[in-house]
């Protein structure tokens, strides 16, 4: 494991993943401090970035990928890592399940010096897709662009779908959603088209203008 510089930025090389933290990031160890590593997995071995600082440990990003974990699935959604929803998608469901009975237990006990008994494992869901029978959806006047997009090529700014992770101002427009019945996103994706069609404004969440804010769709 190596550290280098670049720009005043801390990189580091063959850095193992050792285990999984909250907000789907994995832990790792380095020069005796604590890196949280987003979109990590235990068992990678990978190069990183740091991207924040804190007192007691930093947060960093994935720039190069030497060796995959064994847990590592590919993700489903074509919106993963961009819209900041389902962060442990990259990880096998089953594995989930133990990585999140080990962080609980250890949040408790080691952090919260909560004296536990005994616990009980984490009971998986049936359905991994398509069970949540609510969802909200924000219009925006002004859309997250994804990686290679232009925006000179667009017809419009305009978007419905999530905040992007970190602004309140620019929405990530959504083409499928895994989380509601299907349906969802045939009457979301409907009501976006008739917008655009029909001239209506979406919201501008820095002029509080515009008359399309907010979208609430609820099966039963």
């Amino acid at each position: 494991m190596g550290r280098r510089k670049k720009d005043k930025q801390v990189h580091f090389t063959n850095v193992e993943l050792l285990s999984a933290g909250g907000e789907g990031h994995a832990l790792a160890k380095v020069e005796g401090k604590v890196i949280f590593v987003k979109y990590g997995a235990p068992g990678d071995i990978v190069d990183v970035q740091i991207v924040s600082r804190k007192k007691r440990f930093s947060l960093a990003n994935i720039t190069a990928m030497h060796k995959e974990s064994d847990l590592r699935v590919k993700p489903f959604c074509e919106h993963y890592g961009v819209c900041g929803g389902c962060k442990w998608q990259h990880i096998d469901y089953k594995a989930q399940a133990e990585l999140k009975d080990t962080w609980a237990q250890d949040c408790l006990q080691r952090i919260g010096k909560v004296e536990v008994a005994e616990t009980l494992p984490i009971i998986g869901a049936e359905e991994q897709q398509f069970y949540r029978n609510k969802m909200e959806y924000t219009f925006s006047n002004k859309r997250w662009l994804y990686d290679g997009e232009n925006i000179e090529d667009l017809p419009h700014t305009n978007a419905l779908g999530f905040h992007a992770p970190g602004r309140f101002d620019k929405v990530l427009p959504i083409v499928k959603c895994w989380l509601q019945d299907d349906m969802g996103n045939h009457i979301r994706n409907f009501v976006f088209d008739y917008c655009i069609e029909n001239e209506l404004s979406f919201y501008d969440l820095k002029e509080h203008t515009g008359l399309m804010r907010n979208l609430m769709l609820r099966n039963t």
